[in-house]
């Protein structure tokens, strides 16, 4: 972050959250990085984006003692930011594995066209590649999302989800492969809902449950996002999460 009122007021917000910000670093000269935001009627979104202090993360030897061995390690923003792509990826997510922790990346819009490139080297050391369906094309050249996850797989990484929306997501894993239906919900605006959707994700198989029930709890997740206006506001507690789970399910004809 910055050392502006942008950077501080994330630095609070997450502490009203109880989470750490031991790791947060705080640039002298960058402003905080900034995403506007403008949603259509259908709730999809274009952004106006400065990279700010985030254009100068480059290594990540100091965050690195900070991550207990074994960890579960999500890096957002895969191919976005300079560290996350090429060598700097491969050298990150290689450590991560040295210190036996389960490394998942969600891809971002690649706006400096790394590409397949930028990424390939890193496959063997990630343990879970999360994208949406335009991400998961661009990156691989392929239409089909099957051929993209088989393709991505191929190169080294065990664990692909391509989020298809309301249409749920496409799974290519040990465990499953194949279309985990999502909700038919209001869309209001879908700021935050694939990061929402992969907390949920990485929450419920770091408790060891089965991939499919899984995702298809991250799928419950991001449609209570994509309802209200905002990344945070339309989140509900986790037992009303499984709730609409159990209500949707009774009411699907079988």
């Amino acid at each position: 972050i910055g050392n502006d009122d942008a950077g501080t007021r994330i630095k609070a917000f997450l502490q009203s959250m109880e989470m750490s910000t031991a790791g947060l670093s705080v640039h002298p000269q960058k402003n905080t990085g900034t995403c506007i935001v403008t949603i259509d009627s259908a709730g999809e979104r274009s952004f106006i984006y400065s990279s700010g202090a985030n254009s100068e993360i480059t290594s990540f030897t100091e965050f690195l003692p900070m991550i207990e061995d074994e960890s579960v390690v999500h890096l957002g923003g895969g191919l976005d930011l300079p560290a996350l792509s090429g060598l700097n990826l491969t050298l990150i997510v290689r450590d991560l594995k040295e210190k036996g922790c389960f490394v998942s990346m969600d891809l971002a819009w690649d706006w400096m066209n790394k590409g397949w490139k930028g990424l390939v080297s890193s496959l063997e050391f990630i343990d879970l590649l999360s994208m949406n369906e335009k991400e998961a094309s661009l990156l691989t050249g392929l239409h089909e999302i099957s051929d993209s996850a088989a393709r991505i797989v191929q190169a080294g990484c065990p664990f692909v989800v391509i989020k298809l929306g309301s249409r749920g997501a496409y799974i290519h894993s040990q465990q499953f492969r194949g279309i985990v239906p999502g909700f038919s919900v209001p869309a209001i605006d879908s700021t935050g809902t694939g990061d929402a959707f992969c907390g949920a994700m990485l929450y419920s198989l770091s408790n060891h449950r089965p991939v499919y029930e899984s995702i298809r709890f991250a799928n419950a997740v991001g449609a209570f996002c994509i309802q209200q206006v905002g990344a945070l506001a339309g989140i509900r507690s986790y037992q009303e999460t499984l709730r609409f789970i159990q209500e949707q399910d009774a009411s699907t004809p079988k």
